[in-house]
């Protein structure tokens, strides 16, 4: 039972570490991409705006590449929070599972044990010998 104890334990602050994970770290680096993709671009475009050829480059990259960037990482943000999500539901039921497992092994074997020591007890008040 112990090692049960201890391992919910472990199970359970690797859970805090993921939504921790989750919660503030993922956040934080859709905002740096927010926030420093279009930072660059501006710089970029205030640079070196003379020329036609980075013109053309600067408007692909803010028409085409920040929008598909930002999508991308919005999407894979949520793709991750619900793989968490469901990842914590199943071991949650895993080890509810495996719990109640543990609960009725143990009342087989004590059930068990309690039989033998009563059929034991039984047998020898009945053969006098106790």
């Amino acid at each position: 039972m112990n090692v049960l104890k201890s391992r919910c334990k472990i199970f359970a602050v690797v859970v805090v570490v993921v939504v921790v994970v989750v919660v503030v770290v993922v956040p934080v680096v859709l905002a740096v991409v927010l926030v420093v993709v279009p930072v660059v671009v501006v710089v970029v475009v205030v640079v070196v705006r003379e020329v036609v050829v980075v013109r053309v480059v600067v408007l692909v990259v803010v028409r085409i590449v920040v929008p598909v960037v930002l999508v991308v990482v919005v999407v894979v943000g949520l793709v991750v929070v619900v793989v968490v999500v469901v990842v914590i539901a199943v071991v949650v039921v895993v080890v509810a599972a495996a719990e109640a497992v543990v609960v009725v092994v143990a009342a087989v074997v004590t059930l068990f044990i309690e039989t033998l020591y009563s059929f034991s007890s039984y047998h020898w008040r009945v053969s006098g010998v106790e």
